[in-house]
């Protein structure tokens, strides 16, 4: 006898999903989901066969380290992960700008079956600030303006950072109420854009930290992690992209 499975509507998204896991193709392979795992033996590094900035990535002192010292599975005890190296002032990894205009978030509606365009465009990053006693609005982690650079501090559109004492979000118009104490722990950073509110809201391990507008005529964004200023400094594990319906419930 056959039997006839019925999915749920989140079920059938995410069988439709379709991720490009090689950073090396985010600027010309169509998706929903965009990936970036940084280590010492990946596919960013110079000893590689196709070098991250052969397409359209900008990397300052591109440096990666091998992880460590994790407990077996456990958000208790995650060790020091792989991670994007940042050591010096001006360390910069940058994507090609192809977010959240209406040609790319058109291309993830179509993939997904959707009738109208995505309500979210969400980065989860799994990073850690080395230091983050200083005020430094150049050092940061999220999404730039089109053709800007992600350590100055009027192209950010929506970047996490630390002023010193907490963690905040900001753009290169305002600045949000930060609420999560800074340390140099790793952390789940988490950026909602919302189209429907027009805003941008931030989550530290799924604390919200504040939040600021969605500029205008600043569009398609990038992605980036770079350390600006003269001591904050950015140690990035993995970014993960994406367009979205609903926003999903962080693990």
């Amino acid at each position: 006898m056959t039997q006839t499975v019925h999915l749920d509507r989140d079920a059938y998204e995410f069988l439709l999903r379709k991720h490009v896991r090689n950073p090396y193709n985010w600027g010309h392979e169509v998706g929903t989901d965009f990936w970036l795992h940084a280590n010492a033996n990946g596919s960013l590094g110079a000893s590689t066969t196709f070098l991250i900035s052969d397409a359209g990535w900008t990397a300052t002192s591109l440096a990666m380290a091998s992880g460590s010292a994790a407990d077996f599975m456990t958000a208790d005890d995650v060790g020091t992960p792989g991670q994007y190296t940042q050591d010096a002032q001006n360390d910069l990894l940058k994507s090609p700008a192809i977010f959240g205009d209406y040609a790319h978030s058109r291309q993830a509606m179509l993939l997904l079956g959707k009738k109208t365009l995505p309500r979210y465009l969400i980065m989860d990053a799994l990073a850690r600030f080395s230091v983050v006693a200083n005020a430094e609005t150049t050092t940061a982690l999220g999404f730039v303006e089109d053709g800007g650079s992600i350590v100055v501090a009027n192209d950010a559109m929506a970047v996490v950072y630390s002023d010193g004492t907490s963690f905040g979000i900001r753009s290169g118009a305002a600045t949000g109420t930060a609420v999560v104490a800074a340390d140099t722990s790793v952390h789940r950073f988490r950026i909602v854009c919302d189209k429907s509110n027009a805003l941008a809201y931030l989550y530290v391990d799924g604390v919200a930290s504040g939040s600021v507008a969605i500029q205008a005529d600043e569009w398609p964004v990038a992605f980036g992690a770079g350390s600006g200023g003269a001591n904050n400094l950015i140690q990035l594990n993995q970014a993960h992209i994406f367009y979205a319906y609903k926003v999903p419930q962080e693990v």
